[in-house]
């Protein structure tokens, strides 16, 4: 995921995850492959993952960090993408809803 993220120069500015093992594993992976050091906070609101809290987090995310990437887990995050795509493409919507897989990924571009 984080060769294809790279590869579109879908680098995040900011990476807010959660405490759990598996999670900062991920992360671990994933950073060197974007070539940069990128900040990341690991956040205890980000498990299990309810949606509420994922927003509440979102929202309390500088504003300098224009591109967020948050790792964490479902169906929390699922839920919460696709909350977040109300008005978006509805194939996108639905293939979210169906079966978000792990390792998934939901870009979401907001005007701002």
């Amino acid at each position: 995921m984080a060769q294809l993220m790279a590869g579109r120069h879908w680098i995040p500015d900011l990476v807010l995850q959660s405490p759990a093992e598996r999670v900062r594993a991920t992360w671990q992976l994933m950073a060197p492959l974007f070539g940069e050091h990128i900040p990341c906070r690991t956040l205890r609101t980000l498990y299990p993952g309810a949606p509420s809290r994922l927003l509440m987090t979102l929202r309390r995310a500088p504003d300098a960090a224009r591109t967020l990437l948050l790792i964490g887990h479902n169906p929390g995050l699922a839920v919460f993408a696709t909350s977040l795509c109300g008005g978006g493409a509805k194939k996108a919507r639905e293939r979210m809803s169906s079966k978000f897989p792990t390792a998934g990924l939901a870009v979401i571009d907001f005007d701002l």
